[in-house]
């Protein structure tokens, strides 16, 4: 069974995910460099597994908008199934979608399924009348979640093609080893050697822009740091890291430390921190900050933002983390009663841990493409 995967980029964090792939189903993955403005980039090195680094061409301004040319790569492995990053801009896939009666493979589609800023009315939009009506022409869709994949099969009831979920998350293992390896040293040496100085510790982990709410971030923390002794830890890079290194300058319980790709240093100060602080939308940051057992502190989603990508599913407010309205009052409030609340905090801290290690898997993501991957070979043979 040869399977070709399209993507626009191939960004770090996703390595682990189609080195698995290419394991479990000799799977490729096809991608470009990032559009010169993109703010997520895709990898400088030769990955550790096969892969295929195609040509691109960005049509305007947008990220999303690239153009590849799959032919060669049709031609040479002749997939009997291929996989599509889905973004409405994204032209190859459209380009694959024009090929498919030509090749003959079987086209699933890899998406949130339901786009961020429509999740409070999914399909009502232009680009979500768009996406069901493109739904309706391929062969199956990959699902980030369960809950986007519900929103699917109501919309479209009987013209659903065939709908698989595969959890969306990271290599959780390698997350989890390092986790036991602070763990071994404890928590008060780890911050020892990090330089932590205050008595409760924040981390914010993602890229610095707007959509992830930074201004509240810092309006929040400068409310918080007015009454506890708190510390906040900033990781990432973007648009908006001015904004932090200003914010800084002004409270030196701010610090600033840039992107950091070395997992073990980024995953140190994760389990040294109490908890995440992430007033934006929430994404895959919310998984690798549950492997260090360290709970999140977000905010609700309302019609006004923020609009949060499918792995929201993953948090239980009350439970494995806090999603307080998106104020200043009252997230520094939340923080607040958390942080003074030992066994309350230590009860998150464990739970966010265990959805970690029961429910967001590498394994349990690979068993939804291998659904979907058998249903594509037993409809071939149909």
């Amino acid at each position: 069974m040869s399977i070709l995967i399209f993507q626009r980029i191939l960004p770090p964090y996703r390595l682990a995910v189609f080195r698995e792939l290419y394991r479990r189903f000799a799977a490729r993955v096809c991608y470009s460099e990032a559009h010169a403005a993109a703010s997520l980039k895709s990898v400088d090195e030769i990955p550790d597994f096969p892969a295929e680094r195609i040509g691109r061409r960005y049509v305007g301004a947008k990220e999303t908008a690239a153009l590849q040319n799959p032919l060669p790569l049709l031609r040479r492995y002749k997939p009997r199934i291929v996989v599509s990053e889905f973004a409405a801009a994204y032209l190859t896939m459209w380009l694959l979608l024009c090929l498919r009666p030509f090749f003959g493979f079987k086209l699933l589609l890899w998406t949130h399924a339901v786009d961020n800023h429509d999740i409070h009315h999914p399909f009502v939009s232009r680009r979500g009348r768009l996406a069901l009506w493109l739904f309706k022409r391929v062969d199956g869709i990959i699902c980030y979640s369960r809950g986007r994949c519900e929103m699917v099969r109501r919309a479209l009831g009987e013209n659903a093609p065939q709908l698989f979920v595969a959890p969306n998350t990271i290599d959780t293992s390698a997350q989890h080893a390092l986790y036991d390896e602070f763990e071994a040293r404890g928590k008060d040496a780890v911050r020892a050697e990090l330089g932590m100085r205050r008595r409760f510790q924040l981390v914010y982990i993602g890229r610095l822009i707007a959509d992830k709410r930074i201004d509240l971030l810092l309006e929040t923390f400068s409310k918080l740091s007015a009454a506890v002794d708190v510390e906040l830890h900033v990781i990432g890079d973007g648009p908006e890291r001015a904004r932090v290194e200003s914010a800084a300058a002004r409270n030196d319980g701010i610090i600033c430390h840039g992107a950091i790709w070395d997992e073990r240093r980024s995953g140190a100060f994760l389990y040294a921190a109490d908890c995440c602080l992430n007033p934006g939308y929430l994404g895959l940051s919310l998984v690798h900050c549950f492997c260090f057992g360290t709970p999140i502190v977000s905010c609700l989603s309302t019609e006004d933002g923020p609009f949060h990508s499918p792995e929201v599913d993953y948090l239980r407010p009350g439970v494995n983390g806090l999603l307080p309205a998106s104020d200043v009052d009252a997230l520094a409030g939340a923080l607040q009663q958390l942080l003074t609340d030992e066994a309350a905090l230590r009860g998150m801290a464990a739970a966010a841990r265990r959805t970690s290690l029961e429910e967001v898997s590498l394994d349990k993501m690979m068993d939804g493409f291998a659904e979907a991957f058998d249903a594509m070979e037993e409809n071939s043979r149909a």
